[in-house]
């Protein structure tokens, strides 16, 4: 799985004491703050790369619109 990349603008995120997660335009996660990574339980290796509704199958499958998962995998609306 892929490595969360460290920059000095994400490391702001990790003395939040709400969880944090950023996720790119395919909605995978690429960064995690520590807070997040807690309550979660799992490491960021297990998680970073991986798509929202990979993470939440349950909770996205029924939830996620039709629209806004075919803008995130095609790119296009």
């Amino acid at each position: 799985m892929a490595e969360a990349q460290e920059t000095p603008e994400l490391s702001l995120f990790d003395a939040f004491e709400e969880g944090v997660a950023l996720f790119d335009h395919q909605a995978r996660l690429v960064y995690a703050n520590p807070r997040l990574l807690a309550r979660m339980g799992r490491p960021t290796a297990e998680l970073v790369g991986r798509c929202l509704w990979d993470l939440y199958p349950d909770t996205f499958e029924d939830q996620l619109p039709s629209t806004l998962r075919r803008v995130l995998e095609t790119g296009k609306g």
